[in-house]
Protein backbone atom coordinates (compact mmCIF):
# COMPACT_ATOMS: atom_id res chain seq x y z
CA UNK A 1 0.00 0.00 0.00
CA UNK A 2 1.44 3.06 1.46
CA UNK A 3 5.06 2.32 1.63
CA UNK A 4 4.41 4.52 -1.21
CA UNK A 5 6.02 5.20 0.12
CA UNK A 6 5.82 5.67 2.04
CA UNK A 7 7.44 5.52 1.34
CA UNK A 8 6.05 6.95 -1.22
CA UNK A 9 7.16 6.54 -0.35
CA UNK A 10 6.62 6.28 1.98
CA UNK A 11 6.14 6.16 0.18
CA UNK A 12 5.73 8.19 1.53
CA UNK A 13 4.97 9.43 6.50
CA UNK A 14 2.32 14.60 11.84
CA UNK A 15 2.82 14.92 15.44
CA UNK A 16 5.97 13.46 17.01
CA UNK A 17 9.12 13.79 15.02
CA UNK A 18 12.23 11.31 15.54
CA UNK A 19 15.04 13.13 17.31
CA UNK A 20 18.64 12.00 17.28
CA UNK A 21 19.96 10.93 20.36
CA UNK A 22 22.86 12.94 21.88
CA UNK A 23 25.65 11.19 20.47
CA UNK A 24 24.58 9.52 18.10
CA UNK A 25 22.06 10.18 14.65
CA UNK A 26 22.79 13.15 13.31
CA UNK A 27 19.72 14.70 11.12
CA UNK A 28 19.79 15.05 7.94
CA UNK A 29 16.64 16.04 7.27
CA UNK A 30 13.02 16.35 9.05
CA UNK A 31 9.59 16.71 7.53
CA UNK A 32 7.00 16.89 10.19
CA UNK A 33 4.06 16.17 7.78
CA UNK A 34 3.44 13.47 5.27
CA UNK A 35 0.34 12.43 3.14
CA UNK A 36 0.28 9.51 1.48
CA UNK A 37 -1.96 7.19 -1.61
CA UNK A 38 -1.55 3.78 -2.34
CA UNK A 39 -3.49 2.13 -5.12
CA UNK A 40 -3.82 -1.78 -5.16
CA UNK A 41 -4.48 -4.49 -7.54
CA UNK A 42 -6.15 -6.59 -6.98
CA UNK A 43 -8.21 -5.30 -4.36
CA UNK A 44 -7.35 -6.37 -0.89
CA UNK A 45 -9.49 -9.21 0.64
CA UNK A 46 -9.91 -11.62 3.53
CA UNK A 47 -7.89 -13.89 2.00
CA UNK A 48 -4.41 -13.28 2.10
CA UNK A 49 -3.12 -13.01 -1.63
CA UNK A 50 0.17 -11.22 -3.92
CA UNK A 51 -0.61 -7.55 -4.16
CA UNK A 52 0.61 -4.72 -6.49
CA UNK A 53 0.81 -1.56 -5.11
CA UNK A 54 1.02 1.86 -6.98
CA UNK A 55 1.49 5.26 -4.58
CA UNK A 56 2.38 9.03 -4.47
CA UNK A 57 3.10 11.16 -1.75
CA UNK A 58 3.91 14.57 -0.19
CA UNK A 59 5.89 16.15 2.91
CA UNK A 60 5.65 19.67 3.80
CA UNK A 61 7.47 21.77 6.39
CA UNK A 62 10.97 19.88 5.39
CA UNK A 63 14.32 21.58 7.37
CA UNK A 64 17.79 20.49 6.71
CA UNK A 65 21.05 21.95 8.10
CA UNK A 66 22.56 20.85 4.49
CA UNK A 67 20.37 21.20 2.16
CA UNK A 68 18.62 24.56 3.67
CA UNK A 69 16.73 25.33 0.42
CA UNK A 70 14.45 22.42 1.03
CA UNK A 71 10.96 22.51 2.18
CA UNK A 72 8.69 20.21 0.63
CA UNK A 73 8.76 16.77 -1.18
CA UNK A 74 6.88 14.38 -3.90
CA UNK A 75 7.19 10.89 -4.31
CA UNK A 76 6.13 7.53 -6.23
CA UNK A 77 6.09 4.11 -5.92
CA UNK A 78 5.53 2.02 -9.33
CA UNK A 79 4.59 -1.73 -8.91
CA UNK A 80 5.46 -2.49 -5.34
CA UNK A 81 5.42 -6.07 -4.63
CA UNK A 82 4.02 -7.80 -1.38
CA UNK A 83 0.93 -9.57 0.07
CA UNK A 84 -1.91 -8.47 2.10
CA UNK A 85 -5.03 -9.43 3.53
CA UNK A 86 -7.85 -7.28 5.23
CA UNK A 87 -11.27 -7.74 7.16
CA UNK A 88 -13.05 -5.48 9.61
CA UNK A 89 -11.22 -7.59 12.41
CA UNK A 90 -8.19 -8.83 11.85
CA UNK A 91 -5.45 -8.94 8.83
CA UNK A 92 -2.18 -7.48 7.32
CA UNK A 93 0.07 -6.63 4.35
CA UNK A 94 3.83 -5.74 3.55
CA UNK A 95 5.45 -3.85 0.72
CA UNK A 96 8.67 -3.73 -0.45
CA UNK A 97 10.29 -1.25 -3.54
CA UNK A 98 11.84 2.00 -4.21
CA UNK A 99 10.33 5.20 -4.04
CA UNK A 100 11.42 7.77 -6.39
CA UNK A 101 11.90 11.41 -4.15
CA UNK A 102 12.05 14.87 -5.66
CA UNK A 103 12.76 17.76 -3.11
CA UNK A 104 11.37 21.21 -3.87
CA UNK A 105 12.35 24.47 -2.33
CA UNK A 106 9.52 27.11 -1.23
CA UNK A 107 8.99 28.29 -5.16
CA UNK A 108 8.62 24.70 -6.26
CA UNK A 109 11.47 24.35 -8.09
CA UNK A 110 13.63 20.54 -8.06
CA UNK A 111 16.63 21.09 -5.35
CA UNK A 112 17.45 17.22 -6.12
CA UNK A 113 16.14 13.49 -6.22
CA UNK A 114 16.75 10.61 -3.72
CA UNK A 115 15.80 6.97 -4.15
CA UNK A 116 14.46 5.48 -0.63
CA UNK A 117 14.51 1.53 -0.83
CA UNK A 118 11.94 1.33 2.02
CA UNK A 119 9.03 -0.97 3.69
CA UNK A 120 5.25 -0.27 4.46
CA UNK A 121 3.21 -2.50 6.56
CA UNK A 122 -0.12 -2.57 8.54
CA UNK A 123 -1.49 -4.58 10.65
CA UNK A 124 -6.14 -4.38 11.12
CA UNK A 125 -6.87 -5.26 15.25
CA UNK A 126 -9.73 -7.03 16.44
CA UNK A 127 -11.51 -3.85 16.02
CA UNK A 128 -10.65 -2.65 12.83
CA UNK A 129 -8.18 -0.05 13.71
CA UNK A 130 -5.20 -0.07 11.40
CA UNK A 131 -1.96 0.35 12.49
CA UNK A 132 1.06 1.12 9.85
CA UNK A 133 5.05 1.05 10.09
CA UNK A 134 7.59 1.55 8.02
CA UNK A 135 11.48 1.56 7.14
CA UNK A 136 13.72 2.52 4.84
CA UNK A 137 17.91 3.58 3.73
CA UNK A 138 18.82 6.27 0.69
CA UNK A 139 20.28 4.04 -1.66
CA UNK A 140 21.12 7.23 -4.04
CA UNK A 141 21.08 11.16 -4.80
CA UNK A 142 20.56 13.74 -1.81
CA UNK A 143 20.96 12.45 1.42
CA UNK A 144 22.76 8.44 0.20
CA UNK A 145 23.31 6.23 2.68
CA UNK A 146 20.29 8.20 5.32
CA UNK A 147 18.25 5.54 7.52
CA UNK A 148 14.78 6.86 7.03
CA UNK A 149 13.31 7.34 10.59
CA UNK A 150 8.96 7.19 9.56
CA UNK A 151 6.67 8.06 12.00
CA UNK A 152 3.35 6.93 10.62
CA UNK A 153 0.56 8.41 12.92
CA UNK A 154 -2.58 7.14 10.92
CA UNK A 155 -3.66 4.35 8.08
CA UNK A 156 -7.61 4.57 6.40
CA UNK A 157 -9.48 2.36 4.48
CA UNK A 158 -12.71 1.33 3.74
CA UNK A 159 -12.54 -2.05 5.39
CA UNK A 160 -15.90 -2.92 4.53
CA UNK A 161 -14.80 -3.26 0.99
CA UNK A 162 -12.66 -6.10 2.15
CA UNK A 163 -15.94 -9.10 2.20
CA UNK A 164 -17.27 -7.12 -1.55
CA UNK A 165 -14.77 -6.46 -4.05
CA UNK A 166 -11.47 -6.10 -2.09
CA UNK A 167 -9.87 -2.60 -0.97
CA UNK A 168 -8.39 -1.09 -4.06
CA UNK A 169 -6.91 2.01 -1.37
CA UNK A 170 -5.93 3.60 1.39
CA UNK A 171 -3.75 6.74 2.82
CA UNK A 172 -1.47 7.26 5.29
CA UNK A 173 0.05 10.36 7.55
CA UNK A 174 2.72 10.98 9.68
CA UNK A 175 6.14 12.31 9.73
CA UNK A 176 9.81 11.86 8.83
CA UNK A 177 13.51 11.90 9.53
CA UNK A 178 16.35 11.02 7.30
CA UNK A 179 19.27 10.60 9.34
CA UNK A 180 22.78 9.07 9.50
CA UNK A 181 25.57 7.77 12.19
CA UNK A 182 28.00 10.40 12.94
Amino acid sequence: MLASLTLVLAAVGATALHQPAANSDVSLITCTAMALHGDFSPGIDDEVRDINANGNGTATGCLSPTQPTITRASGTVNSADGSASCAPNGGSGSWSDDVSVTWKNTAGGTVGTSVISGTFSYTVDLTGGITGSASGSVSSGLFSNGTVVPLITGVAADLSDCLSGGVTEGTATGSFAIVSAP
